[in-house]
C-alpha cells in the first residue's frame, strides 16, 4: 500500500524546526525542575554575577518553588509568558497535586526573593586584572630559527598570579605555573613561525581574573 501511494504523492521533507535559543528559554523547559526564577551567581564570592565575572565562576541558580510544568507553561503558548492563574486549566490540579505532595515528603522548603545575593561580585573588576610585561623577547633583535628564545615577564596581580598561557600567532605552544612564570621555545620547532611574529600571554589570578599583552617579534628564516 505504502509504495502504491507514495508513487502518486509528493515527496515531502519535514520541515526544520527554527533555532531556539536556550538562554531565552524559562528554567523549567530547560530542564530546571526546582523553581522558576534564574539568576546567576560569581561562585568564589556568592555575590550576584556581573559582566566581569569569567564563565569558569558563574553559576545559575533558581529560587526553590516547586511546582509540575503546568504552573509555569501555558501549554497553548509554551515560550510565552506564565500563567496568571494555571487552576483554569483542567489537568492542573491532577499534575499539581502529586508534586506537592513529594516537595513535602522530600523536605524541599520555598526560598523568597529575600534570600537573594544583596550585593554584586566585587572580586571581578577590571582594576584587578593582572597586569603583565613582556621582557624578553625584544622587537629590536631578529632572532635565528634555530635559537632558543626565553620568554620572561614581569607581573603585577591584585590577587596571586597562577598561570599564564603563550601563544605564538594565535597557536597554544604552552603555559608556565610556577613563578617567575617563564618559559622557552626554538622556532623552527613551531609549524606557523613567520618571519614577524605575534606573541601573546594571557595571565590569571586565583580567583580568574584575566590580563593579557602581545607584541611582536622577528626571526630570520
Amino acid at each position: 500500500f505504502m509504495q502504491e501511494a507514495l508513487a502518486v504523492l509528493d515527496d515531502e521533507k519535514f520541515r526544520k524546526p527554527d533555532e531556539t535559543n536556550k538562554e531565552d528559554l524559562k528554567p523549567v523547559l530547560k530542564g530546571v525542575w526546582n523553581g522558576g526564577v534564574e539568576y546567576t551567581i560569581d561562585s568564589i564570592s556568592g555575590k550576584f554575577a556581573t559582566e566581569y565575572t569569567p564563565e569558569q565562576t558563574k553559576e545559575d541558580k533558581v529560587l526553590t518553588d516547586i511546582h509540575s510544568i503546568l504552573y509555569w507553561v501555558d501549554k497553548t503558548d509554551p515560550n510565552g509568558a506564565n500563567p496568571e492563574k494555571p487552576e483554569k486549566d483542567s489537568q492542573f490540579k491532577f499534575w499539581e497535586y502529586p508534586v506537592e505532595q513529594w516537595r513535602i515528603e522530600n523536605g524541599f522548603a520555598s526560598t523568597t526573593i529575600g534570600e537573594l545575593p544583596t550585593a554584586t561580585d566585587d572580586i571581578h573588576k577590571p582594576e584587578f586584572k593582572p597586569t603583565i610585561t613582556i621582557t624578553n623577547p625584544t622587537s629590536n633583535i631578529n632572532y635565528a630559527k634555530n635559537s632558543k628564545i626565553n620568554i620572561n615577564t614581569t607581573q603585577s596581580s591584585h590577587f596571586p598570579l597562577t598561570k599564564i598561557d603563550i601563544f605564538i600567532n594565535d597557536m597554544f605552544v604552552g603555559s608556565s605555573k610556577v613563578a617567575p612564570f617563564s618559559f622557552s621555545f626554538i622556532p623552527s620547532n613551531l609549524d606557523n613561525i613567520k618571519s614577524k611574529n605575534k606573541l601573546k600571554i594571557i595571565g590569571y589570578d586565583n580567583v580568574f581574573n584575566m590580563g593579557e599583552v602581545e607584541m611582536d617579534f622577528n626571526v630570520n628564516l
